[in-house]
């Protein structure tokens, strides 16, 4: 199985959001030869949202199954790829998508802080807490095509630093690593 992952930091992610470098690392560590996990975002995903869209998309034309990690705003790109992917590549699957805490001020279905997925996805996960700025909720389009996994946690959104917060938290890292490797033993393409 070939995967392009990306681990999408949040707004600031160079400060705030540091979480997915050390996740990324710990992904590439554990999955096989054609996984391979980069950081994208910088301090504004949603600056760069196109293209980090038209190079995933890129990769799966060429074979690769996306598998987008973002925290916060990089959350929030999590499920607007998705749809943007249901869309270019109609009748495609990606397997998995996690966010970390994404926004609860916006949303991709007129309702703040509500993300749906779309049905392209076969398994959405998000990993959130209950308070601005992240707090919002995922909800499959269709609950048929989509399993969703979410949790509530007690951790802050972020932190300066490498700190305990939502996308430096090891349980969370952990469960994400395992989910990834589940994945890759299924061999969902």
């Amino acid at each position: 199985m070939k995967i392009a992952g990306l681990c999408v930091h949040g707004l600031m992610g160079n400060v705030y959001s540091l979480g997915m470098d050390a996740l990324a690392a710990k992904l590439n560590r554990a999955t096989p030869d054609g996984v391979h996990f980069m950081v994208d975002g910088g301090n504004s995903p949603d600056a760069v949202a196109a293209d980090m869209t038209a190079a995933l998309i890129g990769r799966y034309r060429m074979g690769y199954t996306p598998l987008v990690i973002g925290h916060s705003m990089g959350g929030d790109f999590v499920w607007n790829f998705a749809d943007e992917f249901g869309v270019q590549c109609p009748g495609a699957k990606l397997p998995l998508m996690i966010s970390i805490d994404p926004v609860d001020w916006t949303s991709n279905n007129n309702g703040p802080g509500n993300w749906l997925v779309n049905s392209c996805v076969q398994r959405g996960m998000n990993f959130r807490q209950e308070f601005y700025p992240g707090g919002g909720h995922i909800i499959a389009a269709d609950p048929k095509l989509t399993a969703i996994y979410e949790h509530t946690y007690a951790y802050p959104h972020a932190d300066v630093g490498q700190n305990l917060a939502m996308d430096t938290a090891p349980d969370i890292h952990a469960t994400i690593v395992s989910a990834v490797l589940a994945m890759i033993q299924r061999g969902n393409t």
